[in-house]
């Protein structure tokens, strides 16, 4: 396995259960065995990878397998990818050089706030009755962390509508994005 060789690049393919392509990516390391922002990755059993690559080797490999396959948020197969691929892809989140002047003219003069505690001081009696009040409290999960249900999510639009929801699950004709409304 390349992980091994963490100079080598390789491509890597996720199977379902019934040995069909999810989700196609490329990498070096540990990139094929680590958590993935909305895919799952699946046992070592279920991926393929074809290693001792060049980086441009593997963007190429890459591009060429997502193709084959088709996209699933484009209605063109079963991958779960929302890009294509290849060295001409960024990845994550980029603002326009538009919006970049927008923030940049917005904040320009703008001193940094200082951080306020708005926490109210308890005294010793008033934290024991508090105290005193959870004692035998079943854990409901309210301080569970939302992020982990809300984390796969993604905004998808069909230029009219946006909609919120894991990728598969979207409306078809929608891609990924959010349609932002101005308040006049």
């Amino acid at each position: 396995m390349s992980w091994k060789n963490p100079k080598s690049y390789y491509v890597y393919t996720y199977l379902d259960k019934n040995k069909i392509p999810y989700y196609i990516g490329m990498g070096k390391g540990r990139r094929a065995v680590v958590k993935h922002l909305y895919v799952s990755v699946p046992k070592l059993s279920n991926i393929i990878i074809e290693d001792n690559m060049t980086q441009d080797e593997a963007w190429e490999k890459e591009t060429y397998l997502i193709e084959h396959y088709g996209m699933k948020c484009k209605n063109e197969g079963p991958l779960l990818n929302l890009r294509r691929g290849g060295k001409t892809q960024k990845s994550g989140w980029h603002h326009s050089p538009k919006t970049k002047r927008r923030i940049s003219n917005t904040l320009t003069g703008v001193k940094k706030k200082t951080t306020i505690n708005y926490k109210k001081p308890k005294t010793p009696e008033h934290a024991e009755a508090i105290r005193q009040a959870n004692l035998g409290r079943p854990n409901d999960g309210r301080y569970k962390k939302i992020s982990h249900t809300m984390a796969k999510k993604r905004w998808f639009t069909d230029e009219t509508n946006s909609v919120f929801c894991e990728p598969g699950n979207e409306p078809i004709s929608y891609r990924l994005g959010r349609v932002m409304r101005r308040s006049n």
